[in-house]
């Protein structure tokens, strides 16, 4: 077994709320938590008072989370308020599935003014 295999890494907990706020709106945002990660330390993300945490964003976490662990970087989230924990796991479970839902929408031409608001006042 190789020495540095038995050197602990330090473990960092980065506080996500001193820099981001209680809610995580953008991927930016999740891009500037990682701009303070480096490849020689494990990390603890705390998600602590975070409130909310939008669908980009979430997705963006996964992302590099992923990469910094193929990396080498030992990542990992904790405290995740039940409403980010959902987005979270979501996110992770639509990335899974390669299916894409078809959206078909009915196209309806109208002659006049008047049989749009004929049709718009049956439906």
């Amino acid at each position: 077994m190789k020495l540095s295999n038995l050197i602990m890494k330090p473990t960092v907990t980065i506080l996500s709320k001193l820099l981001l706020g209680s809610a995580i709106n953008s991927r930016e945002s999740i891009k500037l938590l990682f701009n303070h990660i480096s490849n020689n330390e494990r990390y603890i993300i705390d998600f602590q008072k975070i409130d909310f945490i939008s669908r980009a964003a979430a997705h963006e976490l996964l992302i590099q989370i992923e990469e910094g662990q193929a990396k080498g970087i030992d990542i990992s989230i904790q405290n995740l308020s039940s409403s980010v924990n959902q987005m979270i796991e979501s996110v992770s479970k639509s990335r899974k599935s390669n299916a894409k839902k078809a959206t078909f929408v009915k196209q309806v031409e109208f002659d006049s003014e008047s049989d749009l608001i004929s049709y718009l006042q049956a439906i």
